[in-house]
């Protein structure tokens, strides 16, 4: 099995390392050809720039429209967005441990004058899940119910007790990939669970939640690019039990409790105009309630769909863009 893998992840390396070399020489000859293009940083994390399938297929899909589209790094301090016509985020994960370079980097992208996608507003009236929820309350949405508290002591410990019982589920208000999230099944883990509580950063809230077991059945997540859904998954997370794995699902298989939430996600006036989102959803109860919804760097698995599908995704993305670019024409 080990050899498998380990065939496997250097066959996925060699593969991704031979997309990288086609994009650089369709870039090349892009910049060379003396015709008129919009350049756009495509905004990854310095680890996954070039080890994430979807970069380059998104890179890629630019570059074939004539556009010079390049993987950057938001920790890269050499990039000057000014050289750019417009950026899109893809893949920044991990910002979460480094919430002071984020604002460092949110400060230079609003100083270049170069507009990115999404937008600066909505990044960060979305990343922080506290202010997410307040929204989404504005917007009467139901999400799944949680309590904020500043730090996890003995008054955060007793009102979660309280109010849900156990399980429990306690994460940091930012966060990705379920980092840092605590499973708290009994009074006898409370102990543990303080250790680690502890540790999380003051610039971070606690949420805390009711464990929702009907998340073994997996989250629906509904893709949208310029208010269409373009892609619906089904995502089993891992965090707590089995392993993370994802897997397809037909759009026009939703009904209509969940397009009802989409509708409501569509009219949310803070995120007005957003180029994409990922609605995380799990059923519960008879209803779906939002788990989140992704607007900062959701990874959209344009790689997981079929050519004729995917191929219309990233259209939408690379037309979304240089629409928003060139003012809407």
């Amino acid at each position: 099995m080990r050899v498998i893998s380990a065939i496997s992840r250097r066959q996925r390396l060699m593969k991704l390392a031979g997309m990288k070399k086609e994009n650089e020489k369709l870039r090349a000859e892009i910049e060379k050809s003396g015709k008129k293009f919009l350049k756009v940083a495509l905004v990854s994390s310095e680890k996954d720039m070039y080890t994430t399938t979807d970069n380059l297929l998104l890179e890629e899909a630019f570059l074939k429209k004539g556009i010079s589209a390049k993987l950057v790094s938001w920790q890269d301090n050499e990039v000057d967005y000014k050289d750019f016509d417009g950026a899109l985020v893809t893949t920044m994960w991990g910002y979460q441990n480094n919430l002071a370079d984020l604002q460092d980097w949110m400060r230079d992208v609003a100083k270049s004058g170069t507009p990115i996608f999404n937008s600066l507003e909505i990044l960060k009236a979305n990343y922080d899940k506290v202010k997410q929820f307040k929204i989404l309350e504005k917007s009467k949405i139901g999400h799944i119910d949680t309590l904020v508290v500043k730090k996890w002591d003995d008054e955060a410990e007793e009102k979660a007790v309280k109010k849900f019982g156990f399980p429990l589920v306690v994460k940091p208000s930012i966060s990705g990939s379920g980092e840092g999230a605590v499973l708290i099944s009994d009074e006898s883990e409370l102990d543990a669970a303080r250790e680690k509580l502890t540790k999380v950063s003051p610039e971070k809230s606690l949420l805390v939640q009711p464990f929702i077991p009907e998340i073994s059945d997996g989250e629906l997540a509904i893709i949208l690019i310029d208010g269409k859904i373009v892609n619906t998954v089904r995502r089993f997370p891992g965090i707590f039990q089995g392993k993370f794995h994802v897997e397809v699902e037909d759009p026009e298989m939703l009904d209509d409790r969940a397009l009802k939430i989409v509708k409501q996600v569509r009219a949310i006036p803070e995120y007005a105009d957003a180029l994409y989102v990922r609605i995380d959803l799990v059923e519960t109860g008879g209803f779906y309630k939002v788990m989140e919804l992704e607007y900062f760097e959701p990874q959209l698995f344009y790689y997981l769909l079929g050519t004729e599908e995917r191929e219309a995704m990233l259209a939408a993305m690379v037309n979304g863009v240089k629409k928003r670019i060139s003012g809407g024409k």
